[in-house]
């Protein structure tokens, strides 16, 4: 990719490159684009097979609010990946999107500094460790998604401080340990759950009440029972005369 040319653009705020054949390393350049408030260089579309490593130092650029690098073919380590992203104060990242890429390492204990962060999505790539008790900081958060990596460790109590959370994605990794009313303890806009294929346990009182009307509920693999859980019940939303979806295979 020519990077001469990038020099002379200071003012440009959207960058889309987005389903594009560009290939090779990524411009030194663009962490000096002070300006940027979107780019998105996902779904690499081009036929070079060999996977690329991010770089570009993006901590002085404080007015990005959109990070979207998902399928773009990158990897290495996600610690020195989030160490480039701007370190501003106040922090203005509202979207970050690394999913679909060969990303490896522990995600950092500091990830609860992007307080802006809206919208989380680091699904299907490699990383291992468990989740920081930090991510409770994340209070704007609607959407995480961390599902198909290797995490491992318990699922942190913290989790149910994200009051704006509505959607949960964790399924299809090492997790382990109990899931209890505490992990929902205020997780009032919850809909979305999926914690399939994990090695935890589901103990939730029969007669919880859970603070949010879940709209889709996947629990395939976890340890539930032997009775039906009755807290379902008050979790059920019905669209139309029809049931939210729920999956509880072999719990």
């Amino acid at each position: 990719m020519e990077t001469s040319w990038f020099r002379n653009i200071t003012s440009l705020t959207c960058l889309n490159l987005r389903s594009t054949s560009l290939y090779g390393r990524i411009p030194d350049t663009l962490g000096d684009m002070a300006s940027l408030q979107v780019l998105d260089l996902s779904n690499y579309n081009g036929d070079d097979k060999n996977m690329r490593i991010m770089t570009t130092d993006m901590k002085s650029l404080c007015n990005l609010e959109v990070l979207n690098l998902g399928s773009a073919q990158f990897y290495g380590d996600i610690t020195q990946l989030f160490k480039n992203l701007p370190r501003c104060s106040p922090n203005k990242l509202q979207v970050l999107d690394l999913g679909g890429n060969q990303l490896s390492g522990m995600l950092p204990r500091w990830i609860g500094q992007l307080t802006s962060l809206v919208l989380l999505y680091l699904s299907w790539n490699n990383i291992t460790g468990p989740l920081p008790m930090s991510v409770g900081q994340l209070t704007g958060l609607r959407t995480l998604d961390l599902s198909c990596n290797r995490l491992t460790g318990h699922v942190p109590y913290e989790i149910g401080m994200l009051t704006n959370l509505t959607s949960l994605y964790l399924n299809n990794n090492d997790l382990d340990g109990v899931i209890t009313e505490k992990h929902f303890a205020r997780s009032r806009n919850l809909q979305y759950i999926d914690l399939s294929y994990n090695a935890l346990k589901i103990e939730l009182s029969s007669n919880w009440q859970p603070p949010s009307t879940l709209t889709s509920a996947h629990f395939a693999a976890c340890q539930m029972g032997p009775m039906f859980p009755g807290w379902l019940q008050w979790a059920l939303c019905f669209h139309s005369g029809s049931p939210m979806p729920l999956e509880m295979l072999n719990a």
